[in-house]
């Protein structure tokens, strides 16, 4: 209840804004592509004897001034057919919810979230009136009339609340709720807790569906289902080391007593008890802001046979009205130590609908790299020549061919699952100046389209 409570006053000390659309950029670096025409690249039959991928590592180095493109990797391809299959944002269904409740949180009693009572309302109260104090000596019409609302509501609340609430037991089913008083619009979602009464113990929260208040449209991409078993278990998400690779995982004596194999065999097990399609990928060891190491788990969604690039945020599509919608990529993520899974997130489910060509025609590797090197000058080049940057230098060490989402135009929830090259590294700024602090963070730094050539702006989706 706590946790809740917290929520509930940040809410009250945010007006209402428009943060979640911004205006789209006026110098995108990729515009429009034409994806009828890309089918039908797509679809040509390739001459039997041209080769693809001719090389198995790449190695070679470009200097522009004070950019520095070092390439030192090896070339990874998932050996299967590469299609094009179309997807659609979705939300989960109560057999999917059925599936993780019983791998995770199986006989454990589970409650739903305390009912707001008189003491927890008090509280709120206090702080609505120190903050309509506050605008009222500020003279700010807008907030005192953004707390004057809530002091009406609360009040009303308060009335109707029970001095004490019972909890009651929850299965994991799918239950509609209300958006907001004021609003028809309905959600369904999960919400349990082993402890509802201070959020402690296990919890399980599932919310699809939900409609924003200020759009009125359904945000179907962004449904998200999560489990935790540790206190404020996002820090290990939070604090995690950008882009550890399996290999570079290193755990020094009493950090924690598990290998990494031993923390991808738990998330294995999870994974096949609920047949989710996804493979364990990149693992990290992260910690948490009191010093304690767990692993994070990030997996791949496969699709027949062929590994889908995990990518982060979202992309946007312009609208009508010049304002851009956000489809969340879809991330699936475990955190595991020596308790076991203490935090499991799915955000964002997709689900895979017809294949529009089983085994793409693909460029030539060699081609691709031509691209690479014209495209990292031509984006990066205008970063490295900000006076106060002494140089820019890229490690690139892997090149990998994987299946990437791309959103269909003027759609913000349907899209492809297209083959495309994406180029992993390490991007180093030195700064100049006496007391400059350099910075360096692990990413993919571009991503090419493997059947035109294209660039895709993952910001963008296409």
């Amino acid at each position: 209840m706590k946790k809740l409570l917290v929520m509930l006053l940040a809410a009250l000390m945010v007006l209402p804004s428009f943060t979640a659309c911004q205006k789209t950029p006026e110098s995108p670096i990729v515009v429009g592509k034409d994806q009828q025409k890309m089918l039908e690249m797509a679809k040509d039959p390739a001459p039997s004897d041209e080769p693809v991928i001719s090389m198995e590592s790449v190695s070679r180095e470009i200097s522009r001034e004070k950019l520095h493109i070092i390439v030192n990797a090896e070339v990874s391809e998932p050996g299967s057919q590469m299609p094009v299959i179309r997807v659609r944002g979705v939300d989960f269904t109560q057999e999917q919810v059925d599936a993780f409740w019983n791998a995770l949180i199986g006989d454990t009693e589970m409650f739903l979230s305390s009912e707001t009572t008189k003491t927890d309302i008090e509280e709120i109260l206090i702080n609505i009136k120190r903050n309509l104090e506050a605008a009222e000596n500020d003279g700010d019409k807008d907030r005192i009339g953004h707390f004057e609302k809530a002091l009406a509501e609360y009040q009303k609340k308060y009335a109707l609340a029970p001095d004490a609430a019972e909890p009651v037991r929850t299965f994991g089913k799918l239950e509609q709720r209300q958006v907001a008083e004021e609003s028809g619009s309905r959600y369904t979602c999960v919400i349990a807790y082993e402890s509802p009464s201070d959020c402690s113990g296990k919890s399980f929260t599932v919310m699809n569906n939900y409609t924003s208040p200020l759009s009125g449209k359904p945000d179907r991409t962004a449904a998200r289902m999560e489990y935790n078993n540790y206190p404020d278990a996002y820090q290990f998400y939070e604090n995690a080391a950008e882009g550890t690779v399996p290999a570079g995982v290193y755990a020094k004596d009493g950090e924690i007593s598990i290998t990494p194999s031993e923390a991808v065999r738990q998330a294995q097990a999870v994974i096949d008890k609920t047949a989710a399609p996804f493979i364990p990928g990149k693992i990290e060891l992260t910690k948490n802001e009191a010093g304690k190491y767990a692993y994070l788990i990030e997996c791949q969604r496969v699709v027949n046979g062929t590994p889908c690039a995990v990518l982060s945020g979202a992309s946007n599509e312009e609208g009508g009205d010049g304002l851009r919608m956000q489809w969340d990529y879809e991330r699936f993520r475990f955190v595991v130590a020596e308790e076991g899974i203490l935090s499991f997130v799915w955000e964002s489910p997709i689900e895979v609908r017809e294949t529009e060509v089983d085994e793409s025609r693909l460029m030539a590797l060699d081609e691709i790299l031509a691209v690479f090197e014209k495209m990292m000058a031509v984006i990066y080049a205008p970063q490295s020549k900000v006076d106060m940057v002494a140089a820019l230098t890229f490690h690139i060490d892997q090149v990998k061919l994987e299946l990437v989402r791309v959103s269909e135009q003027n759609a913000t929830e349907n899209g492809l699952l297209i083959p495309a090259w994406r180029f992993y590294g390490e991007k180093r700024v030195e700064y100049s100046g006496e007391n400059a602090l350099n910075s360096s963070e692990y990413g993919c730094f571009l991503t090419i389209n493997a059947i035109d050539g294209s660039i895709i702006d993952i910001q963008k989706g296409y």
